[in-house]
């Protein structure tokens, strides 16, 4: 029998915590470093390591480092500071690999968003990535931020900028677009498409063969990483991470995408193995769901 996946914890570190954030720290710095070698074929050059006087501009009253530990042990560091104009900037945000996939990214970086409106009220949250980092840049548009050019005060050199994803979100001055308007109006509106209902629909049934039959036969599923193909996979991971895990759905909006058949449904999920909100990438053809992508 499957056992409840475990759920990361956030929590803001202190000094006590000083050996095992650089040791973080330095792991992110030695992967991105030989990550960036191994895509462009030159070095960046800097020092992977980190010395305590480099927690300094991360530390209260001017920053702050949190940590996310699974079972009490600690899987992904991430930092902020506040610039000049009262924005923050995140910085330092990883996951060491071996636990990329159980959500402790978007854990890390829900915690720092809830801080930085409520508690230090910040306007505006700023990051840089590098254009490798694609998992890590489904992760941030799917939170609403919005690519934008490099920003004063950015760490990164103005030689490499050209390397790096800006990303920028407004706290707070969002508005719903006129379909999530219509779709908080109306409980059940007809924009939904009937296969993405199903989807829902088969969930919460705990209808198996209702669930993978809104499928293609050549679908493919991708979850934070974890691929997998036509109905077999499909069934697969309907086993170990939906219905065989007791999910519940609750559709919040669904909003159509650039391109024919693509549509982004918000679902509130709960169950033996996750717990929140986020996005379903769906592309849809024929009436059924050709693929998913889940971040």
């Amino acid at each position: 029998m499957n056992q409840p996946q475990i759920q990361p914890q956030v929590r803001e570190a202190s000094a006590t915590d000083d050996a095992v954030v650089l040791q973080l720290m330095t792991e992110y710095m030695a992967w991105a470093l030989a990550t960036f070698e191994e895509t462009y074929g030159f070095a960046m050059g800097g020092d992977a390591r980190h010395t305590p006087a480099a927690l300094d501009r991360f530390r209260r009253p001017s920053g702050v480092i949190a940590l996310a530990e699974l079972d009490g042990a600690p899987v992904g560091v991430v930092a902020l500071r506040v610039q000049d104009d009262g924005a923050v900037e995140i910085k330092r945000m990883f996951v060491r690999p071996e636990h990329r996939g159980a959500h402790v990214g978007s854990a890390m970086l829900d915690w720092l968003l809830e801080l930085s409106r409520d508690e230090l009220r910040a306007p505006t949250v700023r990051l840089d990535s590098n254009r490798f980092m694609h998992g890590a840049h489904r992760l941030y548009e799917s939170r609403g931020f919005v690519e934008r050019s490099p920003y004063a005060g950015s760490e990164i050199p103005a030689e490499l900028r050209h390397l790096w994803r800006f990303y920028e979100l407004c706290l707070g001055s969002r508005r719903p677009s006129a379909l999530e308007v219509r779709m908080a109006v109306n409980d059940t509106p007809a924009i939904i498409p009937p296969v993405i209902q199903e989807f829902v629909d088969a969930t919460n049934a705990a209808d198996t063969e209702w669930f993978v039959g809104t499928f293609t036969d050549d679908a493919y599923l991708n979850d934070w990483g974890r691929e997998f193909h036509g109905p077999e996979g499909v069934r697969s991971w309907n086993e170990t991470d939906n219905i065989g895990m007791q999910s519940q759905f609750e559709l919040i909006s669904v909003l159509p995408g650039s391109a024919h058949g693509e549509y982004t449904a918000n679902i509130m999920v709960t169950s033996n193995r996750f717990n929140g909100t986020g996005p379903f990438k769906f592309e849809l053809r024929d009436g059924k769901i050709a693929s998913l992508v889940l971040s």
